[in-house]
C-alpha cells in the first residue's frame, strides 16, 4: 500500500522500511527462525514481530486513505496483487462482490445482505456449486466429493524442538457442540461448532468455522488451544488422489516424495566421520517444508490443500495430506532418539515449546482440474493469501477506479527506488509466461538491464512500470 500511495502523492516511508526489515531480519537468523531457540529468544521475537505488524498496519492504514483522497463516496476493493480477482467477502454484516483487475482500486458494486441463523444441523447440511459438493454430517463428519475433510486427529510426538518423532494415533477431535448455522446470504453460509480431546494427561480443543460459498474454495477457521505435553495435531485431508505430491515454496513449485529415505547410514565412512559432526535424520523423513500450498494430482484432476502462516505437512502414497498445527514438546534437544544421531544443541528446558495457547489458523480445500504448478493455482492462491482490502471512502471526489498493474504472475514486491517504481514478479510453472506489456527489466538494485515481453520458467524477473512520481503533497 506504501508503494500504491506514493503514486498518489503521499510521501514513501523509505527509512522506516528499512528499519522494519531489519527488525523482522534479527527474527531471522539460524535458530531463531525455525523454533529451536530458549524460551527468552521467543518472547522477544514475539515482541519483535507486534512491533513490526502494529507499525506497518498503521501503514497501511495512513496508505489507503491517501490511495481514496480523490475517489467518489463509497465502497472499494484495493487490490495489491496482479492477479485478476472476483471473490464475495463478508465485511460488517454484508456479503461484498470484489472485482478487481490487478494491482488498484475497483468499486464494489454488488453486495448481499448477510442473516443471523442459529440454526442447528439436525440432518446433513449439502452445499453444492460447479466445484464440488460438500456434506456436513450433524456429528461434524466432512465429505467433499467423497472424501473426508478437515479432521483434527491427536498424535505421540516423542521428539524434541529441532526433530520430531511421531508415535502412535492417540484420537481425534470430536465435536463437543452440535453444528450450527451460524450466517449465510444468497452466496454463501458460515457453520460454526466446537471439539475436543483430551486424556489423562494433556486436552485439545478448537472452535471451527466452515465457510462454504460459490467458489472453489471450501475455508475453515480454527481456533486451536491445548494443554499438555509429547503431543502433535494434525489437519488431514483424504483426497482418494494416489499421485504426483506437490509443495509451494518460496518462488517455487516443487515435486516431492511421500516419503524422504535417501539418507547417510548410522554407521558413517571414515571420511565423512571427521565432517559430519552435528545432528543427522536417520531412516526416513515424513515431514516436509512449504509454503502456501500443497497438492496432489492424478494428472485430471487435482486436490489443494491452501494455508495462511502454517509451514509443515506430511503425505501418504495414498494421496493424504496432512497439515502439522501443534507440535508441543518442552525440551531443547533430547538425548538418543531413535530417528536422529549427533549433536543437536544443549538440553535446555523449554516449556513455552508447549505451544499451551490459542492459535488461530486459516485453511482451505480447492479441487478441480487445474494442475499443481499452473498459474491457474496461483491466481487461486494469490487471491486467498492476499485478498483485496474493502475500504469506505465518505468524503467528497470523482474517481470511481484506477487501474495500475495487471499481469497474470505472482507478485513478491512492489517498490520505490530512485524515482522509479519496480515490481518483482515471478514464474514458478515450467512454461514460459507472457507479459501483458513489454517493460523495462533491471536487475536488483533497480540498474537497467534491457526488456523484458515474457518470463522464463522458475525466473524472477524485476520490471519498471511505466508510472511517472507526482510530487509529494
Amino acid at each position: 500500500e506504501v508503494a500504491v500511495a506514493r503514486l498518489r502523492g503521499r510521501a514513501y516511508p523509505a527509512a522506516d522500511i528499512e528499519r522494519w526489515e531489519r527488525l523482522l531480519l534479527q527474527n531471522a537468523v539460524h535458530d531463531c527462525i525455525c523454533g529451536v531457540s530458549i524460551d527468552q529468544v521467543h518472547e522477544k521475537m514475539e515482541y519483535s514481530y507486534r512491533q513490526a505488524f502494529d507499525a506497518i498496519a498503521d501503514a497501511a492504514q495512513s496508505s489507503l486513505a491517501a490511495i481514496l483522497q480523490a475517489f467518489a463516496p463509497g465502497d472499494y476493493a484495493i487490490s495489491t496483487q496482479p492477479f485478476a480477482t472476483a471473490v464475495w467477502q463478508a465485511v460488517n454484516g454484508e456479503l461484498l462482490w470484489a472485482e478487481t483487475e490487478g494491482i488498484g482500486v475497483w468499486p464494489v458494486q454488488k453486495r448481499l445482505p448477510i442473516t443471523l441463523v442459529n440454526e442447528a444441523v439436525t440432518t446433513p447440511f449439502v452445499w453444492q456449486n460447479e466445484h464440488y459438493t460438500a456434506v456436513l454430517s450433524p456429528d461434524g463428519r466432512l465429505l467433499l466429493d467423497g472424501q473426508r475433510m478437515g479432521r483434527l486427529l491427536v498424535w505421540a510426538e516423542a521428539g524434541d524442538t529441532y526433530s520430531a518423532q511421531k508415535g502412535e494415533l492417540l484420537g481425534e477431535l470430536r465435536p463437543s457442540t452440535s453444528p450450527i448455522i451460524a450466517k449465510k446470504s444468497a452466496q454463501h453460509c458460515e457453520i460454526t461448532f466446537s471439539a475436543a480431546w483430551q486424556n489423562e494427561s494433556a486436552n485439545v480443543k478448537a472452535d471451527i468455522r466452515l465457510i462454504f460459498d460459490h467458489s472453489p474454495l471450501l475455508r475453515w477457521q480454527v481456533d486451536l488451544d491445548s494443554r499438555g505435553t509429547d503431543l502433535r495435531v494434525e489437519m488431514a485431508f483424504a483426497t482418494g488422489l494416489p499421485g504426483d505430491i506437490a509443495a509451494g515454496m518460496p518462488f517455487d513449485v516443487v515435486s516431492r516424495a511421500p516419503v524422504d529415505d535417501d539418507l547417510l547410514p548410522r554407521q558413517l565412512p571414515a571420511d565423512l566421520q571427521k565432517v559430519l559432526i552435528g545432528q543427522r535424520e536417520l531412516g526416513h523423513v515424513t515431514d516436509f517444508p512449504f509454503h502456501d500450498f500443497i497438492a496432489v494430482t492424478n494428472g485430471a484432476r487435482s486436490t489443494a490443500v491452501l494455508a495462511k502462516g502454517l509451514h509443515a505437512y506430511a503425505a501418504t502414497p495414498s494421496g493424504d495430506l496432512s497439515l502439522i498445527l501443534r507440535r508441543s514438546v518442552e525440551w531443547l534437544t533430547k538425548a538418543d532418539l531413535p530417528d536422529r544421531i549427533g549433536d543437536a544443541g544443549p538440553f535446555f528446558y523449554v516449556p513455552d515449546a508447549r505451544c499451551e495457547r490459542l492459535v488461530r489458523h486459516e485453511i482451505a480445500v480447492a479441487v478441480g482440474a487445474f494442475a499443481p504448478d499452473s498459474m491457474a493455482l496461483q491466481q487461486l492462491n494469490a487471491a486467498y493469501q492476499n485478498p483485496p482490502l474493502i475500504a469506505r471512502k465518505q468524503s467528497k471526489g470523482n474517481r470511481r477506479a484506477w487501474p495500475l498493474l495487471q499481469e497474470s504472475l505472482p507478485l513478491s514486491s512492489l517498490s520505490i527506488q530512485s524515482g522509479r517504481v519496480l515490481a518483482r514478479l515471478y514464474n514458478p510453472t515450467t512454461a514460459v509466461q507472457p507479459l501483458v506489456h513489454s517493460y523495462r527489466q533491471t536487475d536488483v538494485w533497480g540498474s537497467q538491464a534491457g526488456w523484458r515481453m515474457a518470463v522464463a520458467p522458475k525466473h524472477i524477473v524485476t520490471l519498471q512500470l511505466p508510472h511517472t512520481l507526482p510530487p509529494v503533497v
